[in-house]
């Protein structure tokens, strides 16, 4: 038991993205770094019968007509029942005779649930892993060399990690006209349209396993409109098993037996969280979006972009260089520039704010006056 949960803490190892540079957006973080690991984890403990004992127990209505193993195996494979309605002679929840205005529920689910859980689980980190092959690390390879660059400042001569003053100013000037270089040939076009489509993958991805696993469960809003209650009559822990055979005489024996699914005990509080989590992830996914879609036409606001990372830097430059950068990007290059600047401390990236600025306009000479370059006000 204690070498199983080893095994899952390491799946919930988050440190290891301590550090790490925020190349994507909120709704696919939460996918692969929560979803991901929780479902893989839940498809491990729903197999462990050291938590749950045996995941089906049938007590027959008679004598050990039939061997317990038989019955079990065949119980598990062939499915169960329930009744839909609940009435006063039925002596425990969904399991009673049978009524002509009763309908019966069969349970059939339950033993694919460990192979569901894991295909959900690897599901969602096919975002992540479609991100990182489209990116191809192009963002760490612009802020690589940064993580201790705001020491550079102090020291003249190199420190360990810390580049001294001079290297620290060398790699400034390169990575500001490897921006403007991009910013040029709308290079940062390409970066973005894949993050968004990627971002638009993470919701219909959501949004599958949100209709999959209603039907995945027998359909009818078993997982859509699932509640407390709904959860355990999806999800019974007492059902009903119907066993065939022949008798002495050649007659065909109908040998009815109670049946206790343990597994369910593990499985209702699982897809509870679960539809919980999918919902969050619907929500965050389609916010993402809709912020995708307001920057488009908001990112050359003054106050809009005091609520971006840019806003780390409003007070460290003046409006003449903000102004003349902000008014040469395009939407693209502004949400490729929001990623750098999350990811580089806001002194260093205020120096590479100004360069830029100063770059534009030795570039664009006359092209581009104070007059065109005046930030539209909202």
């Amino acid at each position: 038991m204690l070498g199983l949960f080893e095994k899952l803490t390491a799946t919930f190892d988050f440190n290891k993205y301590v550090g790490k540079l925020n190349v994507d957006n909120g709704a696919l973080k939460l996918q692969y770094r929560f979803m991901a690991p929780m479902l893989l984890a839940a498809s491990v403990i729903v197999t462990a019968q050291q938590f749950i004992g045996q995941r089906i127990a049938c007590i027959q209505s008679t004598q050990n007509t039939i061997p317990e193993n038989v019955l079990n195996t065949y119980c598990y494979f062939v499915g169960t029942t329930t009744k839909n309605n609940q009435t006063s002679d039925f002596p425990h929840r969904g399991i009673g005779p049978e009524k002509e205005d009763v309908m019966s529920m069969r349970h059939l689910y339950y033993q694919w649930v460990a192979y569901y859980l894991f295909f959900l689980g690897i599901l969602f980190f096919s975002g992540h892993w479609l991100w990182k092959s489209l990116e191809k690390h192009r963002l760490a390879k612009i802020t690589a060399g940064f993580e201790l660059a705001k020491y550079s400042l102090y020291c003249d001569k190199p420190l360990g990690n810390i580049p001294s003053r001079q290297q620290r100013d060398k790699k400034l000037g390169e990575i500001t006209d490897l921006l403007w270089n991009r910013i040029k040939h709308n290079v940062n076009m390409d970066w973005t349209l894949k993050l968004i489509i990627v971002e638009v993958y993470a919701l219909f991805i959501a949004l599958f396993v949100f209709w999959l696993t209603d039907v995945f469960l027998g359909g009818n809003g078993a997982f859509a409109s699932m509640t407390v209650d709904s959860a355990f009559k999806t999800f019974p822990t007492e059902t009903t098993c119907i066993f065939y055979k022949y008798g002495p005489s050649g007659s065909i024996q109908k040998h009815d037996a109670l049946c206790i699914l343990a597994t369910n005990i593990v499985n209702v509080y699982i897809f509870m969280i679960m539809f919980v989590a999918v919902v969050i992830l619907i929500t965050v996914a389609a916010l993402a979006l809709a912020w995708r879609f307001i920057g488009f036409f908001m990112y050359r606001s003054d106050w809009f972009n005091r609520v971006t990372p840019f806003n780390h830097i409003n007070s460290l430059v003046d409006d003449h260089a903000r102004t003349t950068v902000f008014k040469t990007l395009n939407y693209f290059d502004w949400v490729f520039m929001n990623y750098v600047a999350e990811n580089v401390d806001s002194v260093t990236y205020r120096d590479v704010f100004v360069q830029l600025a100063e770059l534009i306009k030795s570039d664009c000479g006359d092209e581009v006056d104070d007059e065109q370059l005046r930030l539209v006000s909202n």
